[in-house]
């Protein structure tokens, strides 16, 4: 009895942490608004996916460290920049036209797949998920982009299709080799035929 008056000591102990935890959290939030924005910041910042904030026209107005891995721009440079114009080269008129539509389109999200150019000008494929979000009337407020590298499994994916390309070249050269190997050995079948026929007339012939 005295272990289970122990235990409920203890529970209730924690309870009343909880409780002083919450009452301090929520005191200390309503003292200091900005409080809450830099929790949000620190787990923003340390995200595993790269995550990108624009404003309505599509400007980056918050970019986390994954985004600096992948597009090696820090976050002073990539802010107040165009999405578009750090992950897409000046010649592709057509991707830039169509991310910029996308990023100050209306609310909804969606989800792509593109190879982008880094800042060093390297290749990389991602897979992007852009949710657009409303004030008002449809009207875009902000874009979040959550980005994801899938370079490596992309090359991967790329090199098996080219090794099945070269096997089917090879199962192909392979057939036609013995297609052709098929009809050398029928016409040499035939001319042996021929010639042992020749050679049997000319020994009967010979005996005549």
């Amino acid at each position: 009895m005295k272990n289970l008056s122990n235990s409920r000591s203890i529970y209730s102990e924690l309870a009343e942490l909880r409780d002083k935890n919450k009452i301090l959290r929520d005191s200390l939030l309503s003292k200091c608004p900005d409080c809450g924005q830099f929790r949000f910041r620190d787990v923003f910042s340390n995200a595993a996916s790269a995550i990108v904030i624009l404003d309505k026209s599509g400007k980056i107005l918050f970019s986390n460290a994954a985004f600096t891995t992948i597009s090696k721009f820090s976050e002073e440079e990539a802010i107040g920049k165009p999405l578009y114009e750090l992950i897409l080269s000046e010649q592709d008129i057509e991707a830039r036209t169509y991310l910029h539509d996308l990023f100050c389109g209306p609310a909804g999200q969606t989800n792509l797949s593109l190879a982008i150019s880094d800042k060093n000008s390297e290749k990389h494929f991602i897979d992007m998920s852009v949710a657009n979000i409303a004030a008002s009337c449809d009207t875009p407020e902000n874009c979040i982009c959550i980005i994801q590298d899938v370079t490596l499994e992309k090359e991967a994916e790329i090199q098996r299709e080219e090794l099945m390309e070269e096997l089917m070249e090879v199962k192909e050269l392979q057939e036609d080799n013995a297609a052709q190997l098929a009809t050398l050995i029928h016409e040499l079948d035939e001319k042996n035929c021929a010639l042992e026929q020749e050679i049997a007339e000319r020994k009967k012939q010979n005996k005549n």
